[in-house]
């Protein structure tokens, strides 16, 4: 037998961001399950707990790993569009260098000290 996670993120829209899934063999089927004996039932239930958690845990790092490649792409690709527009003009437009020029000439020193 086996146990089988899947785990999604959904964004605020309903949309699926990132789905994962997590298998673990090696679970003692419900016949094979040694009921007989204390020490056979505590073997059998370690060997299931043992494959739920190591699935769990993988899961958890599996969809964790999915959600930041996605966010780093997406920042990549943002960079990227800002580099390249920020290519396109070289010089600063003439308004702003024309406004920027008469805001600090007019601006006037004041002594708060007084």
């Amino acid at each position: 037998m086996k146990v089988k996670f899947t785990a999604e993120i959904i964004d605020d829209n309903g949309n699926v961001v990132g789905k994962r899934t997590s298998e673990e063999e090696g679970i003692p089927s419900m016949e094979e399950f040694d009921l007989s004996t204390r020490d056979g039932f505590l073997r059998d239930f370690d060997l299931l707990e043992k494959a739920v958690l190591k699935a769990r845990n993988q899961i958890g790092a599996d969809i964790t790993d999915e959600l930041l490649d996605s966010t780093l792409k997406k920042l990549r690709i943002m960079q990227g569009n800002a580099k390249n527009s920020s290519r396109l003009r070289t010089r600063p437009h003439p308004c702003q260098s024309t406004l920027g020029n008469s805001i600090e000439n007019k601006q006037e020193k004041v002594d708060f000290q007084k």
